[in-house]
């Protein structure tokens, strides 16, 4: 048994939310931490930086959100389950990033760039009536507007939604070939979150039961609220998250050579590990 299966049901909840918002502190000081490499570096180099400390921004802003919808045992960790798989793909793109360079994040840049131009050429339904808007300039007009657009479009001539041009897991692979070391914690919470997320936010029934259906323990009793909201959901969000934005902050840390981020990150990792694992054992 696990020290935290020993803690009171609302204790349990608590120490959890404790690792969370200890690594949202680790995540906002990496951020601010890429911010002051940014001013350092020019060029490709410094955009690259910039695009990464976006994104992590993002994350922090996201991992405060679940903190705030797991303060108390009700159903709001539900929407939880989405935010976590933003800040996992989030993650992801950050790491990716970080291990491609300029290449990569001038790609974000330009999917970005043409997506938006396309945003103002899209119509809105017949029924809302609404008077046309405006069109914007020719993409011609625009530096760099045309090439953007044709790399981000296929050869039917419908729009390459996927910014990167790989899976989620051709992502991880370039990733994993470069820091290996990341590859269990970015798996884990892959395996954890993805498919329940999507589920969730298709709105099927498989997602409903998870949270609605009664199951029982292994005494053939029903289990509380509290009992599965701890260690059926919250665990599920606290390993797609931690494992994600560790492996995203061992990743920056290691290409941008920032050390205090690296020992907290294994300072955050002992501490899981003290209270969700039997004897403090962790395979990490």
């Amino acid at each position: 048994m696990s020290p935290l299966e020993e803690l009171p049901l609302d204790q349990a909840r608590d120490r959890i939310r404790d690792l969370l918002s200890t690594q949202v502190g680790i995540v906002e000081l990496a951020t601010g931490l890429m911010i002051i490499e940014a001013e350092k570096l020019k060029g490709d180099d410094q955009e690259t930086a910039r695009i990464i400390w976006v994104l992590m921004r993002d994350v922090v802003t996201s991992m405060r959100s679940v903190l705030l919808l797991t303060a108390s045992f009700d159903m709001s960790i539900r929407d939880c389950f989405g935010i976590a798989r933003s800040i996992f793909e989030s993650s992801v793109n950050v790491a990716y990033i970080a291990s491609v360079g300029p290449p990569a994040a001038l790609r974000a840049m330009r999917h970005a760039t043409q997506k938006s131009y396309r945003d103002l050429l899209r119509t809105d339904p017949d029924e809302l009536r609404l008077p046309p808007k405006p069109l914007p300039p020719p993409a011609d007009m625009i530096p760099g507007m045309a090439e953007a657009l044709g790399e981000f479009t296929r050869a039917n001539g419908t729009e390459q939604t996927d910014w990167a041009g790989l899976s989620v897991h051709g992502k991880l692979a370039v990733i994993f070939e470069r820091y290996p070391g990341v590859r269990l914690n970015m798996s884990v919470s892959l395996g954890s979150i993805y498919r329940d997320a999507s589920e969730i936010l298709h709105g099927t029934f498989y997602a409903a039961a998870m949270f609605w259906e009664p199951q029982l323990d292994e005494n053939g009793s029903p289990r509380s609220v509290e009992d599965r909201y701890v260690f059926d959901h919250l665990m599920v969000l606290f390993t797609a998250i931690s494992g994600s934005v560790n492996g995203m902050l061992e990743v920056v840390s290691g290409n941008y050579q920032l050390p205090s981020i690296t020992s907290q990150v294994r300072s955050f990792l002992g501490a899981s590990a003290s209270l969700l694992c039997e004897n403090g054992i962790t395979n990490t």
